[in-house]
Formats: structure tokens, sequence, C-alpha cells
């Protein structure tokens, strides 16, 4: 789960909202209609280069949520996925729209179809924690569109770059860590000096 630390750090963060193709659920029977959204926490601005190396930080799971789930061919599978009800999906696909496009035939939504009917929507939200403690956009409180100013097809091939390269630091990080005390042993033991013998 995506780990925000510090005063103000729920307001106005920047997201990639990930509409599943198959992420609907209709409105029947007098139930509300749902959506199974994926949401990180955006840092696609960030250079994988730089996090890899430690120079800069980022998170190693920028999702809201994360949890196991079983799979129903048998074993389990991390889902990222949360319900949203139509009305909140409604409020934060408004969110990442142009609210004064120059040209009406093509206003500067931050909403993209990806080639498999995925959709991604880039917002500027603040998040709550739910009933089960997982964070979750609060639709109630003031959202636009996303700061991100190349926002677009490509910005989940970044995002998967700089969160692979935050793993791989974190993994270095804790080989080193396992390191030092080895280290610091073998330079004790050549330190050591014999007594002589009485």
């Amino acid at each position: 789960m995506a780990n925000l630390h510090g005063k103000g750090a729920f307001e106005n963060v920047s997201l990639i909202v990930k509409l599943p193709a198959k992420g609907t659920i209709p409105a029947a029977d007098g139930k509300k209609g749902a959506r199974f959204l994926e949401i990180q926490v955006d840092q696609s601005l960030r250079n994988p280069d730089k996090v890899a190396s430690g120079e800069s930080k980022a998170d190693t799971n920028p999702y809201l949520v994360s949890y196991d789930k079983e799979h129903p061919n048998g074993g389990k599978y991390v889902s990222h996925r949360d319900k949203y009800w139509e009305n909140q999906f409604k409020a934060i696909e408004a969110a990442a729209k142009d609210p004064e496009p120059k040209d009406p035939k093509h206003p500067n939504d931050k909403i993209v179809t990806l080639d498999n009917g995925d959709k991604i929507y880039g917002i500027q939200a603040s998040l709550t924690k739910n009933a089960r403690g997982n964070l979750m956009i609060d639709t109630t409180k003031p959202m636009s569109r996303t700061r991100n100013p190349y926002f677009g097809r490509n910005t989940l091939e970044k995002q998967e770059a700089v969160t692979k390269a935050a793993k791989e630091a974190r993994a270095a990080s804790r080989e080193a860590a396992k390191a030092a005390p080895e280290k610091e042993n073998v330079v004790e033991a050549e330190n050591q000096v014999e007594e002589p013998e009485v």
C-alpha cells in the first residue's frame, strides 16, 4: 500500500486511476452500479536511474490498496482493485476532464483509453481511509486534473519503471545492511593481536 506520511500527505495527491475494461458492475434490481478501480500515487515523473541508485526516493508499492485474492483456477494473486459507487466514479471522471477547453472539439482531458480497452484518469485528490483501513479517494472533497504535464499513454510504463527501480534500491539497501556486520567482524578479527604466551 502507498506510503504516505506527514502533515498534509493525504491532501491534493497526484493519482493514476485505472478503470479495467471489465471493471464495471451495472445497476440492476434496485442495486447501485459500481466500478472496480486500480489507483496509484503517481510517481511516473521520477527518474528510474536516480531511484535505483538511491539518489531519489520512490515507493515500492504506490497502490492505494493491495490484498491477496483467491484465483478461480487455483492459487492466490495480489489485487489492487477497490470498489467505488457509480456516483463516486463519475466525480473522479469529471475531475479528469478539462473544465475550460480552449477548443471544445479537442479538450485537454487527462483521460486515456489504452489498446486493451482499459482507461486511465489523471487527477489530484484528497485521500481518506475506509472502515477496513484501506486508502481511498475522498470524493466529497474537491478534485481536479493531474498536474503531471506528461500524463498520457505511456504513463503506466513510466510508473512501472520507477516502481521497479524502487524495489531494486530496497533490495540493494538490504544487501548492504546484511554485509555491513560481516565486514565489521572481518576488520575486528584483523585488528586482534595475539597475546604472547608466558
